[in-house]
């Protein structure tokens, strides 16, 4: 019965882990995309864009870029988390 108990808490230990790489592996996925996100905007806000577009539309581009970063963190925090 003893045998039993520790069989059961060690797969239990086993799928603990294996949630937390599963976890790990879909934030790191969510960073790099992000990650292209940021590049992205970087880019199209140090060129023309920011001449040519319109305020309101540069703003927003702005926004996103801001969401991403801290999406990035936030994400960097959860897999240090885990």
């Amino acid at each position: 019965n003893k045998k039993s108990k520790l069989a059961l808490k060690i797969a239990i230990f086993k799928a603990h882990i294996n949630k937390q790489e599963q976890l790990v592996a879909r934030f790191n996925k969510e960073i790099a995309a992000e990650q292209v996100s940021v590049k992205k905007s970087e880019a199209k806000l140090s060129g023309k864009f920011v001449e040519n577009a319109p305020a309101d539309v540069v703003q927003a581009e702005r926004d996103k870029l801001e969401a991403s970063r801290r999406r990035i963190e936030k994400l960097v925090s959860y897999v240090k988390s885990l």
